[in-house]
């Protein structure tokens, strides 16, 4: 079952040093970087309960050169699940 951030949880996030357990385009393996946002992602509605706002993680990752074509820091969506699988707090 997919996981989401609540607005609580993502808004704690904001601030943290993380490292990428993973590689990503763009963003090799061992990666650091730094959650610099939630963003609200809409809502869902679980079965027999009210609908629900969620929310993913925004990270800005430490890059020594910006990838081509690219004139600003490079960020990355998360939900909770990803973060928790790919993401390390460091």
């Amino acid at each position: 079952m997919k996981r989401d951030f609540t607005q609580e949880e993502a808004a704690a996030k904001v601030g943290k040093k993380i490292r990428t357990l993973a590689a990503w385009a763009g963003v090799p393996r061992g990666t650091t970087g730094t959650v610099v946002k939630a963003d609200p992602m809409g809502s869902v509605k679980p079965l027999d309960k009210d609908p629900q706002k969620i929310w993913d993680v925004v990270i800005e990752w430490d890059l020594p050169v910006p990838p081509i074509r690219i004139h600003k820091p490079l960020q990355d969506w998360f939900t909770k699940d990803e973060y928790e699988t790919y993401i390390e707090e460091v």
